[in-house]
């Protein structure tokens, strides 16, 4: 995915900079992704430590939505 002064275009779906914007920071607020500036730019990278503790909560979840053979 792509995030341009516009917003976001993947291919699949188009967000508007503004909502973006509002996401990354409520994603920085709860440390889920960093965020570094460099220049003009705000590059956000995910966070791998609460990535793996998000994982890791919904694999509790996975068995119980699992059809049952």
């Amino acid at each position: 995915m792509v995030f341009r002064g516009q917003g976001l275009h993947d291919g699949h779906f188009q967000i508007s900079a503004p909502a973006v914007s509002q996401h990354l920071k409520v994603l920085l607020e709860v440390n889920v992704v960093t965020m570094e500036k460099q220049a003009k730019q705000c590059i956000y990278r995910l966070n791998p430590v609460a990535i793996s503790k998000v994982e890791e909560w919904t694999r509790k979840y996975r068995f119980d939505v699992e059809p049952q053979v």
